[in-house]
């Protein structure tokens, strides 16, 4: 079976409601999107950022997801409205608003960086399967008091818990190995 784009996984997961937007892959309250975009225009202007219209949509783009695209994707995204947007310009924009603070980066443990918007307190959950990232918000973990040693290797700003695992949509299908086990054993006998 071939692999299922996270977009339709998720679709499939969790279904649409007329509230959601569905842009890029995964489905944001407008409400949320209005206000991520609204923080991110006053952060700009406190910054003296020059809000672009490449700025604009890049970060739209970006704040109306929760799958923590990367570059690429975001790209791919955007470039059928925006034909000369360059990936370049999305890697140097996701760059600056990373260094103003504006969006964070997160790597769970690939060599692609992925980005956040949501700069409300909450952790990750990550499919160990297929790499998808969700936030996940719980009040206990937002509780945990950021341990005192650590100033001995320098100032620890956030503490974000992550929770590995396997998504839904992995847990109903076999692994590759349980798959290749099985393909294995019918070859042997």
């Amino acid at each position: 079976m071939p692999d299922i784009p996270i977009c339709l996984r998720l679709k499939l997961a969790y279904g649409i409601n007329k509230n959601s937007s569905y842009i890029g892959c995964v489905m944001i309250d407008k409400g949320t999107i209005t206000q991520r975009l609204e923080r991110f225009i006053a952060m700009a202007k406190e910054q003296n950022l020059k809000l672009t219209h490449q700025r604009l949509e890049i970060f739209r783009a970006l704040a109306s997801r929760d799958d923590h695209p990367c570059a690429e994707e975001i790209y791919t995204q955007l470039v059928k409205r925006l034909p000369t947007l360059s990936l370049d310009t999305v890697y140097r924009t996701l760059g600056l608003l990373r260094d103003l603070g504006i969006i964070s980066t997160l790597n769970p443990h690939t060599s692609v960086a992925r980005y956040d918007a949501n700069h409300t307190q909450h952790h990750h959950f990550v499919c160990e399967r297929c790499g998808a990232v969700q936030d996940y918000e719980n009040i206990a973990y937002n509780a945990i008091p950021m341990p005192e040693d650590l100033s001995e290797m320098g100032e620890a700003r956030t503490l974000r818990v992550e929770i590995r695992g396997l998504c839904r949509v992995c847990l109903k299908r076999p692994s590759q190995f349980h798959q290749n086990k099985k393909a294995f054993e019918r070859r042997q006998g």
